[in-house]
């Protein structure tokens, strides 16, 4: 069986364990693990992040291809963490201290669903923020693992949506997320509501997931 996956880091986590439990649903043996990057696609996605954060003990390979899982709905993220100990079982990266200052993720390059300005009313509403994201404009300079890695070791989450931080829940599913709604969109981007109401189904699989509407506004 070869996994196939498509996207950036996000993406490249949640479809690369949903394939790793379609085997193990199907009883079959994962010979390779597949980043496809055909087409005209953002230089982020064109890398292999899979090899920094886990250990599946199979060849990674970068092809100039399409596929990829249909990992993005609650069947597939609920089949993930039904098999969860089997998932974390290959991961390389640890908890660190945790991080006590809360994250606001800005996200502009590839989708950005909220304003800049937006975003620095929320970020100057609370001291403590710490922002991190793809802008160096806005955001202290990290790599993509190393970011996900600080979101993973934090607590409190403030985000527009992004697999990026939805895919950290899967290894601290009380991590507490509070996800923009549709409503806040004010970006050059926007999303179809289905996105938005798969948010809504996982609120029941990850307690501390929340629109940000529940916790604060902006105004």
């Amino acid at each position: 069986m070869i996994i196939n996956v498509r996207g950036a880091l996000g993406t490249q986590v949640v479809e690369t364990l949903y394939g790793m439990t379609e085997a193990l649903r199907l009883d079959e043996r994962v010979e390779e693990i597949h980043i496809n990057t055909g087409g005209n696609i953002a230089d982020h996605v064109k890398v292999d992040y899979i090899s920094e954060l886990f250990d599946f003990g199979v060849p990674i390979k970068l092809v100039d291809g399409y596929e990829k899982q249909d990992a993005w709905n609650y069947k597939a993220i609920k089949q993930i963490m039904d098999n969860v100990v089997f998932c974390r079982s290959f991961q390389k990266f640890m908890f660190d201290e945790r991080q006590t200052a809360p994250i606001l993720h800005y996200r502009s390059r590839d989708r950005q669903l909220i304003s800049p300005e937006t975003y620095s009313k929320i970020y100057c509403s609370d001291y403590r923020y710490v922002m991190i994201g793809d802008d160096p404009k806005y955001c202290s300079g990290g790599t993509p693992v190393e970011d996900w890695n600080l979101i993973l070791n934090s607590a409190d989450v403030t985000c527009s949506f992004t697999t990026f931080v939805f895919s950290t829940l899967i290894f601290d599913p009380y991590k507490e997320v509070s996800v923009f709604p549709q409503s806040m969109e004010d970006g050059t981007h926007t999303l179809e509501t289905r996105h938005y109401d798969t948010v809504e189904q996982l609120m029941t699989l990850f307690p501390g997931l929340r629109w940000y509407d529940d916790k604060s506004s902006v105004s």
